[in-house]
């Protein structure tokens, strides 16, 4: 039987099953979170750093809202954790079998396979997932249910608050409860930790690299506004009489305040408002400190700042570069992914629902395909050198499926075959003893001349098909490159058999007329 584990990777008794009825979040008392308990309010650096001490001892809950406050208070970080949350959905998986099996386990596994695919929402469970990338762990509860045909299968998976998880002294992760840290129930749970960074599990957090960038950026972005908000304004500087009471000097002051904006006001006799210099400045400094922290924001999340911006100072070759970075952590989230995905929901659906022994592991693979203009210029080219390509391998990476049994393929259209003709050679031979008995005369064309002309028109047709085949070609090359390529890869099809027959006869002819122009000078 394929070997139990639990969140902590530790083997189960071989007996354990699921538990069914509530989840283990509706019979337990988590201990709740305050009602607008936002950290993000009022956020200083010294409260950031009592906040990730917290997190550091185990406790996990002030962390795990701080980051859910970034993600929706800030626009440029929510852009690019969702681009790279995203992108794991655009990569491919499916089950592996280990080296060894039977061929029974391998149909078995690749049954279940067609299951998940058929029967669970994978996408959203990916997506739900990929939530740990930002607060360090992501933990979605598994509702078991029986079959119709007697399978242990999950009726619901649901992400929960990662404000409801956090650590003992001992270092045993579970939920938060009033009693303590409760630990996970066994096979109730895909319990996923996501390691931005080494260390335990309070360490291992983006958002612990992305909170002071944040906090900065919150910063300016505040003075920014102040400063827009009363840039260009005089200084408006109210004065009242010595032994004005406080009712009047109020007045006062709220009318130096709403002059500036509605430009229009009342006062007492004997108070008057003076109007001071414009305030002066610039926005360069804050506008700085703001790029620099959503730069550092983005190298942080996709590992560089190209595919966010470029400042007009990129190249497409730098984006280039950027994208294969972006690569590397991508599959760095697919295979973390993975690891869970295989301990926690492949391996109990195979040991409570099969009888094989040996765990798959769930595999995700990033399709690349190749250029397909390049690569229809370079086959030709390796198969005629004799270079033995296997037609699989080259479908796959033109990223071009299997046909099914029986599916209807694209082919190239035959070429229509030319009708026989004679061989223009023979011909043009056996013309050649009565092209050199009859004497030419001066309305009469040379003998080599006329039968130049009738090769001529024997070749048209081939000629003809070359050049509208060619000129198709050319319709759809972007470049000359390409066009040599196009037209290299076509060669083989092109009709050529009457075009052969018709030079080897010019050649012939060439050899006849030089030999008759021998004869006529010696005669």
């Amino acid at each position: 039987m394929v070997t139990l584990l639990d969140a902590d990777g530790n083997p189960l008794p071989p007996s354990t099953r699921p538990q069914t009825g509530d989840p283990q979040t509706a019979r337990v008392g988590l201990v709740p979170r305050p009602l607008g308990n936002h950290p993000a309010n009022h956020l200083t650096p010294a409260r950031l750093a009592g906040l990730l001490l917290d997190a550091d001892g185990g406790s996990l809950q002030a962390q795990a809202a701080l980051a859910a406050d970034m993600q929706e208070r800030d626009a440029h970080l929510f852009a690019e954790l969702t681009k790279r949350r995203r992108a794991v959905l655009t990569a491919s998986w499916h089950l592996q079998p280990p080296d060894g099996c039977s061929a029974a386990e391998r149909d078995a596994i690749a049954a279940l396979e067609d299951r998940l695919r058929a029967e669970l929402d994978v996408d959203r469970l990916l997506y739900d997932l990929t939530d740990g990338i930002l607060k360090g762990y992501a933990c979605a509860e598994i509702a078991w249910r029986r079959a119709a045909d007697g399978w242990w299968w999950p009726e619901r998976i649901e992400l929960r608050d990662a404000e409801w998880f956090a650590v003992d002294m001992a270092g045993r992760f579970g939920l938060q409860t009033p009693q303590g840290v409760q630990p996970l129930q066994p096979l109730g749970w895909i319990a996923h930790r996501h390691d931005a960074n080494t260390g335990y599990l309070g360490r291992s957090a983006l958002a612990r690299v992305l909170a002071w960038p944040y906090l900065l950026r919150h910063y300016a972005s505040r003075d920014w506004a102040e400063f827009l908000e009363i840039y260009g304004q005089p200084l408006r500087l109210g004065r009242y009489p010595a032994g004005a009471s406080q009712d009047e000097r109020d007045t006062l002051m709220q009318a130096v305040t709403n002059i500036g904006h509605a430009a229009a006001g009342i006062l007492p006799e004997g108070m008057s408002i003076e109007f001071q210099q414009a305030t002066t400045g610039a926005s360069d400094p804050f506008k700085a400190m703001v790029d620099w922290a959503e730069g550092a924001i983005s190298k942080a999340i996709l590992g560089g700042t190209l595919t966010s911006t470029v400042d007009g100072k990129g190249s497409y070759a730098a984006a280039q570069v950027h994208d294969d970075v972006r690569e590397d952590i991508l599959l760095s989230d697919l295979r973390q992914l993975a690891a869970s995905l295989s301990r926690d929901l492949v391996r109990p659906l195979l040991a409570l629902n099969t009888a094989v022994r040996a765990a798959p592991r769930w595999v995700f693979s990033v399709d690349e395909t190749e250029d397909v203009a390049v690569w229809s210029e370079a086959l030709p080219k390796l198969v005629s050198v004799g270079l033995p390509v296997p037609a699989r391998w080259a479908a796959q990476r033109l990223g071009i499926p299997e046909p099914a049994e029986g599916e209807p393929v694209l082919s190239a259209s035959p070429a229509t075959p030319a009708p026989p003709a004679a061989p223009a050679a023979a011909a043009a031979q056996r013309q050649l003893p009565a092209l050199l008995r009859a004497a030419p005369s001066a309305d009469t064309p040379a003998p080599a001349d006329d039968l130049a002309e009738r090769l001529a028109a024997q070749a048209a047709p081939a000629l003809a098909q070359w050049i509208d085949r060619i000129a198709a070609l050319a319709e759809h090359a972007d470049s000359l490159d390409a066009l040599r390529g196009m037209i290299l890869a076509a060669y083989g099809s092109l009709p050529r058999d009457e075009l052969v027959l018709a030079l080897a006869a010019a050649r012939l002819t060439a050899q006849l007329a030089g030999r008759y122009d021998v004869e006529q000078r010696s005669a």
